[in-house]
């Protein structure tokens, strides 16, 4: 899929920082690019429709990319609940990734990060999505990376008496 279909928003926390990743986009094939370097602009952004891919720093000011993940996937817009989000990040603990993940992340990437790598983690969202998930206790691509085979009766089916 061609990265000159989608409208990407940037954001992170300088327009420095949003220059250099606009640049590495428009390098790797995205045409129509625009930033935000705080969370209220870019989820202003997000609620306009004016983007369908968002390309978010891990690490705010006194928030981070996490809290603008968590705002996208608990929309109320269906369309704004599923799009894809890659995080940048320089900290890449177990515990900042599990957070990420369990936030509804689609991709990490780590920084500093070459075109190369960026575009093998957008690639990844467009052409091998995992399952999205819409449920009350978690909205975003199924946390399941690897399939494990279960030795047991399936009871996702199943209906639950409450």
């Amino acid at each position: 899929m061609q990265l000159s279909h989608f409208k990407f928003l940037v954001v992170d926390k300088t327009d420095f920082a949003c220059k250099l990743t606009k640049e590495t986009l428009f390098e790797i094939g995205a045409r129509d690019l625009t930033h935000a370097t705080n969370l209220k602009d870019a989820m202003d952004r997000i609620q306009s429709g004016g983007v369908n891919f968002v390309v978010c720093e891990y690490d705010f000011d006194g928030e981070n990319g996490i809290d603008l993940i968590k705002s996208i996937r608990n929309n109320g817009d269906q369309k704004i609940r599923q799009m894809p989000v890659v995080l940048l990040t320089s900290i890449t603990d177990k515990g900042s990734i599990f957070s990420a993940r369990d936030a509804g992340v689609d991709e990490i990437v780590a920084k500093p990060f070459t075109a190369a790598a960026l575009r093998s983690r957008i690639d990844a969202v467009l052409n091998r999505r995992r399952a999205f998930i819409d449920d009350n206790a978690f909205s975003g691509p199924d946390r399941r990376r690897r399939p494990k085979d279960f030795d047991g009766n399936d009871r996702r089916g199943d209906k639950i008496e409450v």
